[in-house]
């Protein structure tokens, strides 16, 4: 990522001390803004979430460390509206 008058901006690319990626987050203005996306160390998603000016906004999912889905949820302006929990499946 990139710091501009003393604030994040862009995507920035966090790693496992193996060097595989752990999280890709985007900023604006120092404020998450867009898709975040995170990992486990075994390279599948654990979670992805969008965001708009710092607050959650829109669909976030969580993830079991198999890749199934875990939870689904909505939001606008950072307040959740809705939340789906689903079961592992192994």
């Amino acid at each position: 990522g990139l710091w501009k008058d003393d604030k994040q901006e862009g995507i920035w690319e966090f790693y496992y001390e193996n060097g595989s990626i752990s999280a890709k987050i985007y900023f604006k203005n120092n404020k998450q803004d867009g898709l975040s996306i995170h990992y486990y160390n075994n390279g599948n998603v654990s979670e992805k979430a969008n965001w708009e000016n710092g607050n959650l906004n829109g669909e976030a999912e969580e993830f079991y460390y198999n890749g199934s889905i875990k939870r689904k949820t909505k939001w606008v302006n950072g307040k959740k509206l809705t939340e789906q929990v689903f079961d592992s499946i192994p």
